[in-house]
This record gives C-alpha cells, structure tokens and sequence, in this order.
C-alpha cells in the first residue's frame, strides 16, 4: 500500500520521491523478510486537539519546557523564526472572535471568573496589561470563528446568573482582530517602547511580529481588538486624540502574524496564519509538556494551525519515537520482549498503512487510531523492542501493508470481522484460538447484608463451617478493608468497586468460580435500567421489558444480534452491540435472567419465570405459604447459588477486552512466555502474512 502523502518541514505536502524496498535477510528461526515496497515516513503528525469527530477540541494549549521556547511561522516558503521565549511555561491560542467579559484590576474578581468558565474546550484567558501604571485584568473567553458565534458565546454567558452577578456593571462584549497598528517600530527594542507609550496612555495594546516581504521579522504594536470596520473607526478616533503624533492606520490581516501577550504573568502567543501557514513551537531541550493533555510530556514539536475554524494542535515527532510511547501504551513494559516487538511491527503497520487520514495529520492520540500519551508511557524495554524492529511491517500475500487490528484481549478466541462490522473481511484475518488464559484465580460470589452481590478474592476468605438454613455456606473475611468488585477481576474498568468488607466480617458465598484471565466483566441491568440505557443509545422498546436474550452468534460465539421482547435490536455493525448496552467490553458474552428459573422433577422439566408466585412447603403443612419477597436466592444441586427476583433482571457475563480482531495483546503476552518469537506470534494472529523492512 502507497503512502501518497508526506508532510514535510516546509509545511507543503508531497508525493513520496522514492518507495524503499525491503531486502530478503536470512534471519535464523526468529524472522523471515519478504521483498516488498515499504512507504516511508521519517516524522509522524499526531493531532492532540483536532476539529473531527475523533478527536477533542480546546482554544488554548499550555506547553512547558524547562529551557523555553522558539518560535517559527511555517508557510510553504520556508519557515521565519518569530519569538525566542526563555519563559518554561507559555500558552498559545488562534486569533479570532473572543468574548471580552471583564477588564478590572480585582485579580480575585477575574480568577473566579475564569475558573467558572474554563470547564469545557474553551477557556478564559486572563490577558494582563499595565494601564498608566497600574495592573489591569482582561477576562476573554473562548474562540469563535464567526461575530454572530461570538455572540452567542456572550449570550450563553450572561444566562449564567452567577457569572452575570460577578461581572457587575461590566458588559460582556465581542472582541475580534480589526486593529491598527501604532507608527513604525521594526525592532523588538522599539516595539518594547511604543507600548509604553501606548499603555501611559490608557490604550489597550500588545508587541506583534509579522513577517516583511523577504521573509524577516518585522515587530510593531497593535492597539484594539474591534469586531468589525464601524467599530475600529469609532476606536481610531478616540485613540488619535490620546495618541497625538503617532501615526495610526490598518493591520494588514493577509499575512501571518504572531501577537504576544501576557496572560496572568506568562507569555501567551496568539497566531493566525492563512492557507497552509502554521505556528511551529520548538522546545529548546527534549521534551515538552501539555497542560491540556494531563500534562503528558511530549518529544518533537507542537504545531499549531486553524482547521475547520478550530484550533488543531498537532504533535510532529519522529515515526520511530512515536512508537516508543504508543507500544508503551497500548501493551506496557511488564510484557515480554518478543510481545513488546509484535505490537512493535503491528503498531508501525497501522501508522504507515493510515496514511494522511486527517488531511494535517497522520493519526489522532486516542484508540481510535492507537493509544498515545506521550513520554509518560516510556520505558527502556519498550524502547530497545521498538529500535529492535525499526522499519518492519506486515504484508499479505500481495505484498500490500495489513490493516494490523488488534485488541486487549479476545477472550479465548479471536473475533471473524464479520462479527464486528459485518460484510466480508479480509483473507488475514479469520477467527483463531487464542491463549489469553492466566493461572486461575479463585473468586467468590458473595450476597452482601445491604441485598447486593458482588465478588470478593479467594484468598482473602475462610469458610466457617456454618450455612444458612437454605444451604449456602457462611465465610469470614481475613483482610482489612477488602474490596467487592462487579466482577472478578481487579481491572478497574471490568469490575469497578461495589463494597468494603472488613476482618471478622461474615458473607454468604453464593458461588465459587475459578477465573483463568484478567479479562472476564460482568454487567447487570434491571428492566428499567435496561430500557434507559437502550432509549439513551437510540433504541426505543414498546412496553415492560420482560426478555432479553441471544438470538444470533457469529463464528467465533461472538453475539451478532440481541432480542428485547422478541424483537431483534438494530444496530448499524454487531460490534456496535457494545455501545448500544452501555460500552460493554466486549460482544463475547452471555445473558442470564434472573427472573426465570427451571424446576427439574423426577418426569418432567418444568420452566417457569417470577411473574408466577412461589410457594415453600416445610414437611408438617398440608399446603404452602406463598413467598412474598421481591428477591431471593436458590441452591441447586451443584452448589451455584442463583438470584431470583419478580422483576426480571439481567445478568451479562462475558470474558475479552475489545472488538477482538487480529492480535490480543494478552493472548501475544502468554505466547511469548510460551516461547513463540514476535514473528511467530505475528503469524498466529495474521493469517498467511509476513514482514518485510525499508
């Protein structure tokens, strides 16, 4: 598969010159290399903060870097350094439409303001600047493309009562770039003394640089931030009278610009650049951090651009450091090295294979492409697996580049791409066992005095020899504040906290299990909870739901269809499945109803559900009394205890993390320890493929 397109530092997009052909290499047992054409990519453009459905928008990035910044305009030209900032924490914005809420020189006034505003993608910046002497706060909210979007920004802020009851007297108006520039400075120096002027004077301004026709810096001042041309005549006419001799006259608005301001004592650079123009920041040593990001620190550059009249923040690193952090991610150090190098090659197959998939960028941070959070997930083995396999890919028969899918874990069994998105596959990838067992841990299930179930470690429990007068047997707790998950696993994800338990505390176990992976998940829904958590995913039920069950399974056992009432749900792929029931982990389950229960006599099987009464029978009563709870427990003969209630409820009971095409990394980490090699693993998941190396 062609790589078409390359981002390049010139900032133009290019036909790859060249393809690199992989050379067949005799590698012992452990790898075999096909020749094939291998795209190329020496950097890699990874979109923190993208305008896509796949990504996460915000209109102010905070970077910090010990030794500062440099800072470059990029056009298809070539690049212009603009700023050197010694500063170790900047923040930069998009120039556009802005909310101005609040000028005051109360720091107490605008920071409570700004934390109220600051919770979603756009936040409050708070702009200082010294005002005949004396230190001023502008409180200016969010990033719009648009007066009329702006505007309703402001509305939307004014409806906030206390928001509104803080800013007083003070009207929240729209600001925009309509300026003008104050006389000639041309240098950084001069431009430094025009602003005192212009601040003495009571006027509101910032230093800009922009580059001249030969491509240098040219710093000015701009004053103003006007919506439009009436208001910016309005404001040049005031602003003549306080600045008598200085010349005012029009921005030029076609060319990029770079403005420099100080936002609560830091630097904050606001840039706008048009076409394919974009602002270049350059730490000057490795690594810089993103506040918006967890503060995850990041290798490489940060790039900033307009897309879709959003801020895109886009993170330009090496391919192969990029790699460091994903395979860190996504598999972490504890594995071993041979299913560190899988992922390795796996992951550099779906990156180059991705191509340019988002216009100015090659892949978002998230799992929707492949998991990226930066340095933080570094760790010397990780890396020496990925510089190990530098420049390996699978390929197919075809010798085309596959699309590696792969997930946490599968379950037993690796999923036929039918059972997550329908149609037909492709020949690499067919349903296969898979070893993502563990050494089983012993689990109970155990019914808590507040009615709830829940499971709690074997090893923390002690059966005390008693039982109820129905059979199930008492245990006693031996750890302090133990923990009753969801489900039997400590993954925080499959089997979040329900309960503590503490020492001497005694529980009725309802059923031992014995779990042999990590990755077994349990969900439970009444009726009602049932029927919101469909109608919030778009599927409305007729009625009280009184079943709910399996109807289809694809190759693998996977679920493909569910039925409410007898009605199939739809849904757009089988593996949407998951998202329809409330993000479950995975389509490899099973459903038990706990509103229906099977009496087995000596001739006959008897299957009844809870809407029936129940009677119990002692041997002196010559008729029975009629159970009236709303819940109760039965023992069968092989010791499971079952929940019964009039209601029904739904128990979902499955095993696997993920859609479960190609590798599980789990199933990858248990082959390594079995002594398979990362091609031979590769190989187990990815039917008749091979590697090859540029």
């Amino acid at each position: 598969m062609k790589l078409s397109k390359l981002w390049m530092h010139t900032g133009k997009y290019v036909i790859a010159g060249a393809l690199l052909f992989g050379a067949t290499l005799p590698i012992a047992t452990t790898s075999t290399y096909a020749a094939a054409a291998v795209p190329k990519l020496d950097q890699i453009r990874v979109a923190l903060f993208m305008n896509t459905s796949k990504s996460s928008n915000t209109s102010v990035v905070t970077l910090k870097s010990d030794k500062g910044f440099d800072l470059n305009v990029r056009t298809p030209n070539g690049s212009t350094p603009l700023f050197s900032s010694a500063d170790s924490s900047i923040r930069a914005s998009a120039d556009g439409y802005r909310v101005l809420l609040l000028e005051t020189d109360n720091q107490g006034t605008a920071k409570t303001i700004a934390d109220q505003l600051s919770k979603g993608a756009d936040k409050v910046n708070l702009i200082t600047y010294t005002k005949q002497g004396k230190l001023m706060y502008r409180a200016e909210y969010g990033y719009y493309s648009t007066q009329e979007q702006a505007a309703a920004g402001r509305d939307s802020v004014l409806r906030n009562g206390t928001t509104s009851a803080l800013l007083g007297a003070f009207k929240p108006v729209v600001i925009g770039n309509a300026r003008l520039q104050a006389g000639n400075a041309g240098t950084e120096s001069e431009a430094v003394k025009m602003l005192a002027v212009v601040n003495q004077a009571g006027i509101y301004g910032n230093i800009v640089v922009q580059p001249d026709a030969s491509g240098n810096p040219q710093y000015m001042v701009w004053i103003g931030d006007e919506q439009d041309a009436a208001s910016l005549q309005t404001f040049q006419a005031s602003a003549a009278q306080l600045l008598p001799g200085i010349s005012l006259q029009a921005v030029d608005l076609k060319k990029p610009y770079v403005i420099r301001k100080t936002d609560a004592g830091a630097p904050h650079f606001v840039f706008y650049g048009a076409g394919n123009t974009n602002l270049l920041i350059h730490p000057k040593q490795l690594g810089v951090s993103v506040k918006e990001k967890s503060d995850n620190t990041y290798r490489g550059d940060i790039e900033l651009s307009l897309y879709k009249d959003r801020l895109a923040v886009i993170n330009e690193v090496a391919f192969e450091q990029y790699l460091y952090s994903v395979v860190g991610a996504e598999m972490g150090g504890s594995f071993p090295t041979e299913a560190l190098k899988a992922q390795a090659v796996s992951a550099r197959t779906y990156a180059l294979m991705n191509g340019l998939a988002y216009d100015i960028a090659h892949v978002v941070d998230n799992t929707y492409d492949q998991a990226y959070y930066g340095m933080s997930r570094e760790a010397s083995n990780v890396n020496q697996a990925v510089d190990a396999t530098k420049g390996e890919v699978i390929i197919d028969a075809q010798q085309k580049l596959v699309a590696p899918f792969y997930s946490a874990s599968a379950g037993g069994v690796t999923a036929d791409p039918s059972e997550a998105w329908g149609g037909q596959g492709y020949d690499y990838l067919k349903s296969v066992s898979s070893p993502d067992e563990a050494t089983a841990e012993k689990w109970y299930r155990v019914l808590l005095n507040d009615g709830k179930t829940g499971y709690v470690f074997g090893n923390y429990m002690k059966a005390t020899g008693n039982s109820t007068v129905a059979g199930f047997s008492y245990y006693r707790v031996t750890e302090p504040n133990l923990n009753v998950r969801m489900a039997p696993t400590t993954f925080a994800s499959l089997g979040p906290i329900i309960g503590k338990l503490n020492v001497g505390d005694q529980v009725v176990v309802l059923e031992e299990v014995m779990i042999a992976s990590p990755y077994v998940w349990e969900r439970v829904f009444d009726a009602a909870s049932l029927a919101n958590t469909l109608g919030k995913n778009g599927v409305s039920v007729n009625g009280r739901i009184s079943s709910f069950e399996i109807t289809k399974r694809g190759p693998s056992g996977r679920v493909v269809e569910v039925s409410v009432n007898g009605q199939p749900i739809k849904v757009k792929n089988p593996d949407a499945i998951r998202t329809t029931l409330g993000s479950l982990p995975s389509t490899l389950f099973e459903i038990e109803q706990t509103g229906r229960y099977t009496i087995k006599g000596a001739s006959a099987v008897n299957n009844r559900d809870n809407s029936q009464p129940i009677y119990a029978l002692t041997g002196n009563q010559s008729q029975g009394t009629q159970i009236s709870q709303s819940q109760y427990f039965v023992l069968g003969a092989s010791g499971k205890g079952n929940s019964l209630t009039s209601d029904p409820n739904f128990r979902i009971i499955g095993k696997g993390y993920g859609h479960g095409i190609g590798m599980s990394q789990y199933g990858a980490k248990n082959y390594a320890l079995q002594g398979f090699t990362y091609l031979q693993i590769i190989q187990a998941y990815y039917n008749g493929v091979t590697l090859t190396k540029g």
